[in-house]
């Protein structure tokens, strides 16, 4: 079996195609599983977006009666010390008021995009490493 052989794992018999190959095949592999992995961490990202918007959606649906029997009992009240008409605006610019800071908090939450950190982070330290390697001085060999 000669030195260019594949079946031959010796490093000092490897030929320079042969590891050039090899380098290649492990790089295509990392960015591969790399690539994966940032895929699996926003599909994460993105469900729990969703889910919170859904729950958000729910939530808002529950509420709109709520709000009606609460601001027409607090108009009634109110309309016991002002005309009815006044009570009824009050009532209806607090509720307003109330509507627009839950929709103010809501838009910045859902405008956060989620990112694949941990997969950047390990993503760097691999390159650094291959970095190192790559600039080792040739007195390592």
């Amino acid at each position: 079996m000669s030195a260019d052989e594949p079946g031959n794992d010796a490093p000092q018999g490897r030929s320079t195609r042969s590891i050039l190959s090899a380098v290649k095949d492990n790089v295509q592999g990392l960015i591969a599983h790399e690539l994966a992995a940032a895929k699996r961490e926003l599909v994460d990202g993105v469900k729990q977006q969703l889910s919170g918007a859904v729950l958000f959606l729910a939530a808002a649906v529950m509420a709109l009666p709520l709000l009606l029997f609460i601001g027409t009992a607090a108009a009634l009240g109110l309309s016991t010390v002002m005309p009815d008409w006044a009570a009824f605006l009050t009532v209806a610019g607090v509720l307003a008021a109330l509507i627009l800071i839950l929709v103010l908090v809501g838009k910045k939450r859902l405008a956060t995009t989620p990112q694949p950190t941990q997969t950047i982070a390990e993503t760097k330290t691999v390159v650094q490493t291959l970095s190192r390697a790559v600039n080792r001085p040739e007195t390592d060999r």
